[in-house]
């Protein structure tokens, strides 16, 4: 039924990586993005505190992501049920999120535009959203999964998630 349903939704996203490796490196499961102002220095969510997501994560592998770009508006919802049924699957840790905006930040959007990333602390879902300030400074909000904002096609938001 999903896959019938996939065939039928209008196309929101379009992948962007295409034939390019992107990796992103094995982690200890050990960092957090709220103590991340080093890689974050254009600012950092309070909400990463309260809504206590401040946990340490599980020992990761290397993983081998995929970029998106947003090309109709869509909540993240929308977006990421376009990807799979199974949003576990395409949850990265706050460290594999640090990873990647530490060595890909060419992939991240720029000029105010947002950068999404799928994470989960227990079993609660949260979206990193980060975005590049006007010095080139990295920044990091958080949303909740079910946050019920469309975003905008025009910002051509990008979705980074683990290849499926």
């Amino acid at each position: 039924m999903f896959l019938k349903t996939l065939k039928t939704m209008k196309k929101i996203l379009e992948k962007i990586s295409q034939e390019t490796k992107l990796y992103i490196k094995p982690s200890l499961g050990k960092d957090v993005l709220f103590e991340a102002s080093d890689v974050f220095p254009a600012g950092i969510d309070l909400n990463f505190q309260q809504w206590k997501t401040n946990v340490s994560d599980h020992e990761t592998p290397t993983t081998e992501v995929e970029v998106y770009r947003l090309i109709e508006e869509a909540s993240f919802f929308q977006m990421l049920s376009f990807l799979s049924n199974n949003f576990d699957q395409l949850c990265l840790t706050q460290g594999q999120i640090k990873s990647f905006c530490l060595d890909y930040q060419h992939w991240l959007r720029k000029n105010g535009m947002s950068t999404f990333f799928l994470f989960k602390v227990l079993q609660e879902k949260f979206v990193a959203v980060v975005y590049l300030d006007r010095k080139d400074r990295l920044g990091i909000d958080v949303f909740t999964f079910n946050f019920p904002y469309e975003w905008s096609k025009e910002g051509r938001h990008h979705l980074i998630i683990p290849k499926i």
